[in-house]
């Protein structure tokens, strides 16, 4: 494959928008330039693994046959400086797919050149890749990369989907020398441009193209809206621990069609409030039908739940019905639904099973309604402008009593009112049909705890033995049912005894299991090896919990907000009976640390009593959010509980 440059179509439109700007950058595809060549590394990231040389998106309307098609041609040039710790050299392509129509790729070409020495991607090794929803992806590795290596690839995309016009990221992974996003909109379609990130533009600007377009079938020649944004040494995007999605804060540029006026001139259908939307999503998606199926659910349900006198009990037995009868194909999606098929398959994406969900509680006279929400990898939803397109999952609101109750029976681990971690993501939109919409507060189930009680006693045989229960509930327990499913009980045991290390376990009981309404318990025995140095017994004593030996928050600084999902709690008791065998030489002093505004706190108590050490250690985190404003009393926060449980020492002496 020689290299080429660009198509004829492409420098015959963008050579007007060129003459518009004087400061945008040319590139030629397979023909770095001498500096790129013998670049050995970015000066302003000496010890990045590689830079984005150029980095280039342009998105243009054009017809092909007698169709207008939404064109994104795509380009991108990689210095590679240290290929042992380069990470990015296989690519995902996105593009959008539907049951009716698709994009289509075209002009793809990939290489990698070392020296003067160009190997290209062999079409035969780029790969599709579909796993439900309205995004497909085509994957390819660049091949023999070396320290030096320039990697390029452009490709272009045919599009029908107008109102999925798409982003552009000027920040990446990468730190990038010169990123630049132009796009060429005909007057018939207007968009709404959302600016996100804190990066500033090399240059910004919004032009008029004049008598730019013209469908074939149209006396009309309208202009066109020119846009350029440029940036220079843009800063790889570093994610930091507890986050929500990098969408919310990456450098980019977003677009959302507002308005669309057909060929004749006359203004097709927008959607100037959230009303006008829902109403177009519940018909173009046949949600209507799908809404409407109380009495086929009605007719799989058993009777013995409808014959339930509490309303809420009636809502948990038809939730743990429709939970057990499907499974999850893992897709994410809003659009693609049918309700009778996935019940049939006992599979369906988290649309159908919601549906199922909503029609089967509407059934039983319960107050169910669809709500549309983005998981917290997809970024938080535009409340100003009514845009679907933020949208990518589906739950259930249920109302009892003037309650709300927000659910979703799509993952068989998470009780009724636990919704899974994915779904966190602050708020939804809740489609009432009556009344209108509203948006409805995410609120994370409160009670996770883990509560860790340790009653000991010291042998002659220098050992530790005793009994030990634990209990865990709310997200705890749904993160521990996970570890068990990956894991048989004999392994989850022994996982258990590789982390407490010199411990055996042994007549451990795990009760609760599958009962996922009820807290997971454990119970088992333990023998411990004490570590002696002479007479003397030095026994670090949170031995049996790991949970706070790292503190998560590790940076300087913080550059962006702290989203845990939820609050938690951590209680471990310990008991040590000495037997009239030792007696306290030290024993580690009380302490009592607050995070301010009660978001948080750790208390630890040490007391020597009837020949016994008695500890209780508590800690809340009450809060789950927090800005870059509290990171530093968090991270010190963390520090000191972390150095509770990994410095403090009880020291005993042999009578």
């Amino acid at each position: 494959m020689p290299p080429t440059k660009f198509t004829f179509l492409y420098l015959i439109l963008f050579i007007p928008i060129y003459s518009l700007s004087q400061e945008i950058n040319t590139f030629e595809f397979g023909f770095p330039t001498f500096e790129e060549i013998h670049m050995t590394e970015y000066k302003e990231n000496p010890k990045t693994a590689a830079v984005v040389l150029f980095d280039h998106g342009y998105y243009y309307f054009t017809t092909v046959g007698d169709k207008v098609k939404l064109v994104k041609e795509i380009y991108r040039k990689i210095k590679v400086f240290d290929s042992k710790n380069f990470k990015q050299g296989k690519v995902n392509i996105p593009y959008f797919v539907s049951e009716d129509e698709t994009d289509i790729i075209t002009h793809f070409k990939a290489l990698t050149q070392n020296d003067s020495i160009k190997t290209y991607v062999d079409s035969e090794k780029v790969y599709p890749f579909y796993n439900g929803g309205d995004i497909a992806y085509i994957n390819f590795a660049f091949p023999n990369i070396k320290d030096g290596s320039i990697l390029e690839y452009y490709y272009r995309i045919e599009s029908p989907f107008f109102f999925k016009f798409g982003d552009w990221h000027f920040q990446g992974e990468l730190p990038k020398i010169y990123s630049e996003f132009i796009s060429l909109i005909p007057g018939y379609y207007k968009y709404n441009r959302v600016l996100f990130g804190k990066e500033e533009f090399y240059l910004d600007k919004v032009d008029v193209l004049k008598k730019c377009f013209q469908v074939p079938s149209s006396k009309y020649i309208v202009d066109c809206e020119v846009i350029i944004y440029t940036m220079k040494n843009i800063p790889a995007f570093k994610e930091e621990p507890y986050m929500i999605a990098k969408k919310n804060y990456i450098s980019r540029v977003d677009f959302e069609l507002i308005e669309k006026t057909k060929f004749n001139g006359k203004k097709s259908q927008t959607f100037n409030n959230w009303k006008e939307l829902e109403k177009h999503y519940i018909k173009e998606n046949n949600l209507d039908k799908q809404l409407n199926l109380k009495s086929f659910l009605k007719s799989k349900l058993p009777d013995s739940i409808y014959r339930i006198d509490n309303s809420l009990q009636k809502a948990k037995s038809i939730f743990a019905f429709i939970q057990n009868h499907f499974n999850w194909n893992q897709s994410l999606t809003i659009s693609i639904a049918n309700v009778k098929e996935a019940f049939k398959q006992k599979s369906g994406n988290n649309l159908e099973i919601n549906l199922a969900l909503i029609n089967a509680l509407n059934s039983a006279d319960l107050d169910a309604k669809l709500m549309l929400i983005s998981t917290r990898e997809n970024g938080l939803p535009k409340k100003k402008v009514p845009v679907l397109s933020d949208f990518n999952y589906a739950i259930t609101l249920l109302t009892i009593d003037n309650k709300k109750y927000v659910i979703d029976a799509t993952d068989k681990l998470y009780p009724f009112d636990i919704l899974p971690f994915r779904t966190l993501n602050n708020y939804g939109r809740v489609l009432d049909f009556k009344n209108g919409g509203y948006w409805q507060t995410i609120n994370p189930y409160s009670k996770n705890t883990h509560y860790f009680n340790a009653q000991l006693s010291i042998n002659e045989d220098k050992t530790l033995t005793g009994e030990i229960n634990e209990t865990t509930t709310g997200y705890l327990a749904v993160s521990k049912r996970e570890d068990l499913e990956l894991l048989n009980e004999i392994e989850y045991h022994s996982n258990k005894e590789y982390l407490s290390s010199d411990c055996e376990i042994d007549d451990y009981s795990l009760i609760n299991k599958k009962s996922i309404e009820k807290p997971i318990k454990e119970k088992y025995s333990i023998n411990y090896n004490l570590e002696f140095v002479g007479n003397k017994i030095y026994l670090f004593p949170f031995f049996l919990q790991k949970t706070f030996t790292e503190n998560p928050f590790k940076e300087i600084e913080r550059k962006y907000p702290i989203d845990i999902g939820h609050p938690f709690s951590n209680t471990y008791i310990l008991t040590i009976e000495l037997n009239n065998k030792y007696e306290i030489e030290q024993l580690p002093k009380n302490k009592k640390i607050i995070l301010a505004n009660n978001a948080g706190s750790c208390n630890v108590f040490y007391e020597y009593k009837n020949n016994k050490i008695h500890l209780r250690f508590t800690f809340n985190l009450n809060s789950y959010f927090f800005g870059i404003e509290e990171y530093q009393n968090l991270k010190e926060f963390f520090n000191q509980v972390v150095e509770i449980q990994t410095k403090d020492v009880i020291v005993l002496r042999k009578l």
